[in-house]
C-alpha cells in the first residue's frame, strides 16, 4: 500500500537556512530514501506504490536538492505508479469483465490524472516554501483537522500496502511449498524477515540496496508474466471460457475503488514538483500528464491481457497461475521477494508519521526507545495476524477497502476540495480556518464556473464511491469472515469458484 516533500529549488528564493545547507547536492533518487518529507500515499509500489510511500511522510527537518530534470521526474512518476496494483488488475478485471472495464478504467484514470493536476496547481498556487507537503497543503487551505485527515489517511494507506505485501508473498510461497498450513507458516517467517527493517527509519540509505533490487525484481516480474499471458492466450486460442462481458453488478464498485488504489501514486507528485527548476517548472503539469497516461496504457493492457488469458481463475496476483516451471517459479520468486523488500520502505512513510504524533525524535527510533520499539513490534505482528485471518484470497478486498476509503480522499476528494478553495486560501492566507464563512467561500466566491463545475462533479463521484465502495467492502468481508468461519479455518490457500 501505500508520501517526502523537499523544498522548492529556485533561483530566486531566499537563501537556504542551515538545516537545509548540510544537504544541498543529494541527489532526488537519494532524498527520497532519507526520508524527507518521507512518504505513499501508495500511495504507496521503487514501489507503484513505493514512491508514492518515499512521498509523503513529514520529518521535522527539511532538505534541499538540485533540479531534477523533467526526464528524471517522468521516471519517479512512472516508478511510484507501477507495483503491486498492477499484478492485481487481471483479478480486478473480472469484476466488470473485458467490454465493460475499459469504459470505466479510462474515465476513471482520466479523473485521476485531472486531480493530481489540481494538487499540483494548488501547491504551486500556494507558493510557500514551508508548504511542501501533502497534509500541510491541506493545512494551508482546511487548517489543521485536515493535516490530521491526510495523514490518517496516510498511513491507512501505507499499513495497507504492508499488509497485501504480506498476504501475496505468502500466498506465492505456499504454492511453491505446498504444506499444510503452509500460507500462516510464510506469513510468519515473512514477519521476522521484514520486523528489523522497520527499525531502519532514523536512516534510510540503509535500505537504498534493498529499493534497487525491488525495482529490477518488479520488472523482472512484469515482462515474465507478460510473456506467459500471450502464451496461454495462443495455447488456448483466444480469450479463456471463464472470462465475462460485464462481470457482476454486485461487484462494479468493487472495480472502481481498486482502479483508484492501483493508480494511487498522488504521493510523489508533490515530492517530485518540489525537486523540479524552476525552468522546468511549467513544464510539470504536461510531463505528469503524458506519463499518467502512459501508465494508464500499462494497467489497461496488462489487466486486460492477464483476464483474458486466465479469466476468474485468477483470484491473487498474476504469478499465482503461472506453471509450476522453473522460470515460473523464478517469476514468482521475483515477485514475492520484491515486496519483502519494499514493505520496510512502504512502512516508513506511516511510521515516521506515527513516531511525529507519539513525540518520539527521528535519532531516537533505531532501538533507542522502548516505546518506538514496541508500536513497530506491535504494528508489524498484528499485520502478520490480520494477514493470517483474512487469507491469501481477500486481497482483494483489503484492495478494494483501501481504495473506497483512503485512496478515495487522498486522490479524488481532497484534490476537488483544493480546486474549490486553494485561491480564496491564498488570497486570505491571514483569516483562521475555522467559522461558515470561510468555507461558505467555497460555494459562492469562485469564478470560472465550468471549473467549479469539474471540480463539483469529481467531489460527488468521489463521494458517491466512497459511500457505495465501503459499504460493498463491509458486505463482502462479512461474506469473507462467514466462509472462512464455516471452513473451521481450513485451506487458506483456496481459491473462489467462478
Amino acid at each position: 500500500m501505500a508520501e517526502p516533500a523537499p523544498a522548492v529549488c529556485v533561483h530566486d528564493q531566499p537563501p537556504v537556512d542551515a538545516r537545509q545547507a548540510d544537504t544541498a547536492g543529494v541527489p532526488l533518487e537519494e532524498k527520497l530514501l532519507d526520508g524527507e518529507d518521507a512518504a505513499p500515499v501508495t500511495g504507496m509500489e521503487v514501489m507503484g506504490d513505493d514512491e508514492m510511500a518515499q512521498g509523503e511522510g513529514e520529518l521535522a527537518h527539511r532538505k534541499t536538492v538540485p533540479d531534477t530534470p523533467i526526464p528524471l521526474s517522468a521516471f519517479h512518476i512512472f516508478k511510484g505508479n507501477v507495483g503491486i496494483g498492477l499484478f492485481l488488475l487481471p483479478t480486478v478485471y473480472n469484476d466488470m469483465g473485458y467490454v465493460l472495464s475499459p469504459f470505466v478504467a479510462i474515465p476513471a484514470g482520466v479523473m485521476i490524472i485531472d486531480c493530481m493536476q489540481m494538487l499540483l496547481n494548488s501547491k504551486m498556487s500556494i507558493g510557500r516554501s514551508k508548504v511542501g507537503t501533502y497534509s500541510e497543503v491541506g493545512e494551508f487551505v482546511f487548517g489543521s483537522i485536515m493535516r490530521i485527515m491526510v495523514n490518517v489517511a496516510l498511513v491507512m494507506t501505507q499499513l495497507s500496502f504492508c499488509l497485501m505485501y504480506m498476504q501475496s508473498a505468502g500466498t506465492i510461497f505456499s504454492e511453491i511449498a505446498v504444506f499444510d498450513g503452509s500460507y500462516k507458516v510464510f506469513v510468519a517467517i515473512q514477519l521476522l524477515f521484514v520486523m528489523p527493517f522497520t527499525f531502519m527509519t532514523h536512516n534510510l540509505k540503509l535500505l537504498a540496496g534493498a529499493s534497487a533490487t525491488a525495482s529490477f525484481l518488479v520488472w523482472f516480474a512484469v515482462i515474465g508474466t507478460v510473456v506467459y499471458f500471450a502464451q496461454q492466450i495462443h495455447d488456448q486460442g483466444g480469450r479463456a471460457p471463464s472470462t465475462s462481458a460485464s462481470g457482476e453488478v454486485a461487484k462494479w464498485p468493487l472495480f472502481i475503488c481498486s482502479n483508484i488504489f492501483a493508480l494511487e501514486g498522488i504521493g510523489v507528485i508533490l515530492p517530485v514538483e518540489n525537486a523540479t527548476g524552476q525552468r522546468d517548472k511549467p513544464r510539470l503539469p504536461r510531463m505528469v500528464q503524458m506519463t499518467m497516461f502512459a501508465i494508464i496504457s500499462l494497467y489497461l493492457f496488462y489487466g486486460m491481457l492477464g483476464y483474458l488469458a486466465y479469466g476468474c481463475n485468477l483470484t491473487n496476483t498474476s504469478v499465482t497461475v503461472l506453471p509450476t516451471t522453473v522460470f515460473g517459479n523464478i517469476v514468482r520468486c521475483s515477485l514475492a521477494f520484491n515486496l519483502l523488500l519494499t514493505y520496510p520502505i512502504q512502512f516508513v512513510p506511516a511510521i515516521q508519521i506515527i513516531d511525529k504524533a507519539m513525540g518520539v525524535a527521528a535519532e531516537r527510533t533505531g532501538g533507542k526507545s522502548k516505546k518506538a520499539t514496541l508500536v513497530r513490534v506491535g504494528i508489524n505482528v498484528f499485520l502478520a495476524i490480520l494477514a493470517m485471518l483474512l487469507g491469501g484470497d481477500a486481497l482483494e478486498l483489503v484492495l478494494s477497502f483501501v481504495g473506497a476509503t483512503a485512496a478515495v480522499f487522498l486522490a479524488a476528494i481532497l484534490p476537488a476540495l483544493l480546486g474549490l478553495h486553494t485561491s480564496y486560501a491564498v488570497e486570505n492566507a491571514e483569516i483562521p480556518r475555522e467559522g461558515k464563512s470561510y468555507y461558505k467561500a467555497m460555494l459562492t466566491l469562485q469564478p470560472r464556473p465550468l471549473y467549479r463545475a469539474k471540480c463539483f462533479l469529481y467531489l460527488g463521484v468521489g463521494l458517491v464511491i466512497f459511500l457505495i465502495g465501503t459499504a460493498t467492502c463491509l458486505i463482502d468481508t462479512a461474506s469473507v469472515i462467514n466462509r472462512k468461519t464455516h471452513r473451521g479455518g481450513a485451506a487458506q490457500n483456496s481459491t473462489a469458484t467462478c
